[in-house]
Parts: C-alpha cells; structure tokens; sequence
C-alpha cells in the first residue's frame, strides 16, 4: 500500500481539521521544525568550553532552516522540537562525549495545548566540534553530530505524521532507517557508539529496536495506537471531553493488549511512555476507575510514583 507523502499530512488535517491551522498557528515560510536547543558544558575544560560556545545556536538553526522532506511546502503548524545537550566529557583524540535529550510535541486540536509524542535519552553520542563549526546535512557519508541529528528528526516527523494518518510517517521512517545502517557499519568498525543491535548506551536504550520497530509491520498495532489515541482522542477533548476520555480509556486497553501480546519488550513502547507518563497522570488524575492505575503500572512500571500521585488526584 503506497503511505502518504509528508504533504499529504497537511492535505488531511485541512480536510478533517479545518480550524486547526488558524492564522495564529500557521507558518508564513512553510517551516517545518521550531527548535528550541540548550547545551550544558560545564563537565568539560575551558577551551572545550569555548569551542562548544555556539554550539546551541548552530543545532537551532540546523533543525529549522534544513529541507527535511522533498518538494512540498509545510502548510501546518511546525513540529515543536526541544533538544538538550549535556557533554560529559573530552578524549585525547580532540572528540567530546554527550548525552542528547530530544523531545517532540504536536498541537492537539483546539486546545490550545500541545501533547509530548516523542521522548530519547540517547547517551552513546562522540564527536568532534570546531570552533563556529557550520552543520550540514549530507546524506553520502555518515556524519558523527548531523547523523545522529538526523535520525531522530526523521523519526519525530514520522511520528508526527503517524498521528494524523495510519502508517503515513513510513517514507520518512525509511530515511533514519539508511542513517541507522550507516551508523551500525561505523560502530562495528569502532568510528561511532550506539547503532548496534545491543544498543550501547545506559539503561538498555537502542536506536537499532526503535527504527526496526517504527518500520516492522509486527509492530504496525502501536502505530495504529498512535493514531487513534492522537487524532481520535486527544484531538477530540477540548469539543467532546467525557467521550473522548472514554475512548482514550478503551486505547489506553488497546496498548496493553497489544503490549501483552509481545514477546520481548518493546523500545516503542517505551519511548512512548517515556513521553506520555506526565500526560497519562494528568488524563486520568483522580480518575474513578481503579484499574486504570494497573493498567498504567503494567504498561509503565518505571513511572510508578507518578501515577500514585495521580490515582490520589494529586
């Protein structure tokens, strides 16, 4: 089945969410991304220090001025992305050790308000910055920074369109798919960490699981969860709050379904309560269902606390 084009996100949402692109929330110049970047160097000397100076700003600009689909024009609002960088280190070889936290939110129709749809704490990033370096992309070999860069750009618009349409992020997807396969060939000759199978970070995180699970169809259930819990319910709160809750309740039972119907665990999954966790306790705070509480500490036990404090209505 041919997938949608990143195009044919906007085209969509016009039909189906005619109010959603106000004049307010539409972009003259097409953009596609709004980032918003930080960088922590504290751990690092004073010269890395100052080689890293505009390290923030070079990120920013890269995300937002960077073509990242072919042809078209962005019609709708663009993609919120936050992204953190937190040097842990230098190496005698000149290169610096970071971990990068990269967060993307969607506008959630007519609220006002924005859902979280995507949450990484990749901490398997080496590379080498220079002084007022100037990112590009480039798609013939693999680059340590725009490579990795890349990747979770890709994905966060396949997400984003995943929400809005059933498998439309698929062609996106397969572009950080060949940087996730040129970034395992420069990790098994020992140029990179991260891009193997067994991931190679902190806390069993694999960039190798998430791409192969956004792009095998065993796992096309929680793409469909990503859409209906998206466009059937969220979209639907701020005209419809108690039934929309209601269906959220019956996906909220779709996602253990289908979380019980895996074998292992799955990186998908836990990139989406890694996510959500803040949005779940605020859904169903004080929420009179009891089980509800199970069901999220079955899905995600790593966030216990926070549902507690939700199941009290705190």
């Amino acid at each position: 089945m041919k997938t949608p084009s990143i195009v044919r996100r906007t085209e969509r949402m016009r039909l189906l969410l005619p109010l959603l692109f106000c004049a307010a929330t539409v972009v003259a110049d097409g953009q596609m991304i709004e980032a918003d970047v930080s960088v922590n160097s504290e751990q690092l000397s004073l010269d890395q220090q100052d080689d890293v100076a505009g390290f923030a700003s070079e990120i920013e600009r890269y995300l937002e001025q960077t073509d990242w689909y072919d042809g078209g024009e962005w019609l709708g609002s663009p993609i919120r992305i936050a992204v953190d960088v937190f040097f842990t280190g230098g190496r005698p070889d000149g290169s610096l050790s970071a971990q990068l936290v990269f967060v993307s939110q969607r506008d959630v129709h007519r609220s006002g308000e924005v859902s979280p749809i995507m949450r990484i704490n990749d901490d398997a990033w080496d590379f080498v910055v220079r002084r007022s370096q100037v990112l590009r992309q480039t798609t013939a070999v693999y680059d340590k920074i725009t490579g990795l860069l890349d990747f979770y750009v890709y994905i966060a618009i396949g997400i984003d369109l995943d929400t809005y349409g059933f498998l439309a992020g698929s062609d996106v997807y397969s572009k950080a798919q060949s940087i996730a396969r040129r970034g395992e060939l420069e990790t098994s000759s020992g140029r990179a960490r991260g891009w193997g199978r067994d991931g190679g970070g902190a806390g069993g995180f694999s960039r190798y699981n998430l791409i192969n699970e956004l792009t095998n169809s065993r796992y096309d259930p929680i793409r469909r969860w990503i859409l209906d819990y998206h466009y059937n319910g969220l979209d639907r709160r701020a005209e419809f709050p108690e039934r929309s809750l209601d269906s959220i309740v019956g996906y909220l039972d779709d996602l253990v379904r289908i979380k019980n119907n895996l074998v292992a665990g799955s990186t998908l999954i836990r990139m989406i309560n890694d996510a959500k966790h803040l949005e779940f306790a605020d859904l169903f705070r004080g929420y009179a269902d009891p089980t509800i509480r199970n069901k999220l500490l079955f899905l995600d036990p790593t966030h216990q606390s926070v549902y507690e404090k939700a199941r009290d209505g705190r």
